[in-house]
């Protein structure tokens, strides 16, 4: 909604980007990473998996073969979680 309806000085979807990060969380789908980098932005999203659900031998070379920049692998893998946890 855009600010003139809900009286908020920026749209709802600003706020949601700029306090959340989301983390595909052991769904090796390259269009669902897709979608996380086009709704809420490459800074915003950290790398997991749901051992002992998910494999854990699938999500490194996942990541790897990923079809996005290598400094937007770096920042999902580890850079993000650096950064917010200020490590």
């Amino acid at each position: 909604m855009p600010p003139r309806v809900t009286g908020l000085k920026r749209r709802i979807t600003d706020y949601f980007i700029d306090n959340f990060y989301i983390s595909p969380s052991g769904i090796f789908d390259y269009r669902q990473l897709q979608l996380c980098i086009q709704m809420i932005g490459v800074d915003r999203i950290l790398w997991a998996v749901d051992y002992p659900v998910m494999s854990l031998a699938d999500a490194r070379p996942f990541l790897e073969n990923a079809p996005i920049p290598d400094a937007d692998k770096n920042k999902i893998a580890y850079q993000n979680a650096q950064r917010l946890l200020r490590i």
